[in-house]
């Protein structure tokens, strides 16, 4: 046959039945090993899409309640035009006005961020348990 180069390895001698059982059980013993990792993985992977369906439930149920705190907010702003009962034109009342559209406002863009990292979250574990269904194939 020449040269061991890129012919393969050279044949072997006849395997006895010994031999070939000792490589069956090794097989047999591979394949369980293998069999059990995939189930681990399988639960693994079940374990995560019950935390993300849990946490997107909660998302969702925050996202409402934001959404709902800044109607809310939207619609006071946008209520009365003379909420303290003063003079329109007053300066006391436009400050009061300004004061208080501030303060709304800074909720309103806390809440705004509380909506995107809640956002972001969802994102990163979707992503997170498209890996692990990626892993599993």
């Amino acid at each position: 046959q020449g040269s061991q180069g890129s012919q393969g390895p050279m044949p072997q001698a006849p395997v006895d039945d010994d031999e070939k059982l000792a490589m069956i059980l090794s097989l047999e013993d591979q394949l369980a090993l293998k069999t059990t990792e995939l189930g681990n993985l399988e639960e693994r992977m079940s374990s995560w899409k019950e935390k993300v369906k849990a946490i997107s439930l909660q998302d969702q149920t925050t996202i409402e309640e934001l959404k709902n705190k800044v109607r809310d907010y939207e619609a006071l702003i946008s209520k009365s035009s003379d909420p303290f009962g003063l003079p329109m034109g007053s300066s006391l009342q436009e400050q009061q006005l300004t004061d208080q559209l501030k303060a709304i406002t800074g909720q309103m863009a806390g809440l705004q961020q509380e909506l995107e990292s809640v956002k972001q979250q969802n994102l990163q574990l979707q992503c997170e348990l498209d890996d692990m269904e990626a892993e599993k194939q």
